[in-house]
């Protein structure tokens, strides 16, 4: 069952576009990176010239959006679920297969999907840094982070901190993708599911804003570099109640499709 539906998620011509948008909200950063680099090779300090300064300045800060449009990138495959539950041709599976392994494949090869996209996208704009620039080690005078041990640890061992920054974004995609699933049992049409991770996103982020508290906001996984005001204990209290939040919404939706469906 898993296998057919990794197959369904290969076939979605949205996935590969969510990849095509991912790259470009991410390469945009390589603008004002490109006009740094223009600086430095003006004043002869080319060894500020980082293909890993680069990548961080492609995942959030210069002109990137790729932070914004986070959560769109999430939704190509979201509402298969919605749409065969809806058809009945849920039923028609099930009857072959099981309820339980029915809707878990379902699930799991979604959050492989949102994995795909994460990881390319993140994963191709990596691999244009290094094409485009220097390995040469960041350097703390030209490197934007708002914390000291982060800097640090980006300075001496980049690679891992960029490893740890695939991992977060990944992980949290994977956490907004349950939450819009969730919603594929209570919603009206296709586009309340589609939009669900949207929305929640969002309203995150404005309630980050509204009371003031950064670990709110989903930046704070996706590049928490550039927020100011972080405590880890926070990010993790955060994460682990959206976590939690997210394999409720789940097992809610899982329970209501038993109770409803034959």
């Amino acid at each position: 069952m898993l296998r057919i539906e990794l197959r369904k998620v290969f076939n979605t011509k949205l996935l590969y576009v969510s990849i095509v948008l991912g790259c470009v909200s991410c390469l945009l950063g390589l603008i004002s990176y490109g006009e740094d680099v223009a600086i430095y090779r003006q004043v002869g300090r080319e060894e500020l010239i980082s293909s890993y300064q680069c990548w961080l300045n492609c995942l959030a800060m210069g002109s990137s959006v790729y932070r914004l449009i986070l959560p769109v990138l999430i939704i190509p495959y979201i509402d298969s679920y919605y749409v065969e539950r809806t058809s009945g041709y849920q039923n028609f599976v099930v009857s072959r297969c099981g309820r339980s392994r029915y809707f878990f494949s379902k699930w799991f090869a979604g959050i492989c999907s949102v994995a795909v996209v994460i990881f390319l996208t993140l994963g191709i704009t990596m691999l244009v840094c290094f094409t485009l620039y220097p390995e040469n080690i960041p350097m703390a005078e030209n490197t934007y982070i708002n914390y000291p041990y982060m800097q640090e640890f980006f300075i001496e061992k980049p690679v891992q901190l960029i490893m740890i920054l695939f991992a977060t974004n990944i992980i949290l995609s994977m956490i907004y993708y349950t939450l819009g699933f969730g919603v594929s049992c209570h919603a009206k049409n296709r586009y309340e599911v589609i939009l669900a991770p949207v929305e929640m996103y969002f309203l995150n982020l404005l309630l980050s804003q509204f009371l003031n508290v950064p670990a709110l906001s989903p930046i704070a996984v996706v590049a928490p570099f550039e927020l100011g005001g972080l405590s880890l204990t926070a990010v993790l209290c955060v994460a682990g109640a959206l976590t939690s939040i997210a394999l409720l919404s789940l097992m809610n939706c899982y329970r209501k499709d038993i109770r409803e469906l034959p």
